[in-house]
């Protein structure tokens, strides 16, 4: 498992933030990712109308059966990588999206 532990505790340093992020994006890297990047659940998209890089999420493809969430969280971390230190947007697609097992 990540390790998120109990999500209601409380917050976590910064220290200890920038240690699971490290740790998360050590594993995403060493790994072949490649089948869920496959799903496009999550991709580039262009740049908004400030020139800030986009983020597209489609819930739709989101299928929980047919995915393993480690794997899907581990290809977030290593995705999103390259913006976390400057301004982006997420743009989030629910349209035809089922939450059913």
């Amino acid at each position: 498992m990540l390790g998120f532990g109990d999500l209601g505790g409380p917050s976590l340093s910064a220290s200890e933030e920038y240690s699971l992020h490290s740790r998360y994006l050590a594993k995403a890297n060493s790994l072949n990712l490649s089948e869920i990047a496959e799903m496009k659940i999550l991709y580039w998209g262009r740049v908004d109308i400030e020139g800030r890089p986009v983020m597209v999420v489609v819930g739709a493809h989101f299928l929980l059966r047919c995915l393993d969430l480690e794997r899907f969280v581990l290809n977030v971390v290593k995705e999103f990588e390259p913006l976390i230190q400057k301004p982006y947007s997420i743009v989030y697609f629910h349209s035809a999206a089922s939450l059913q097992v």
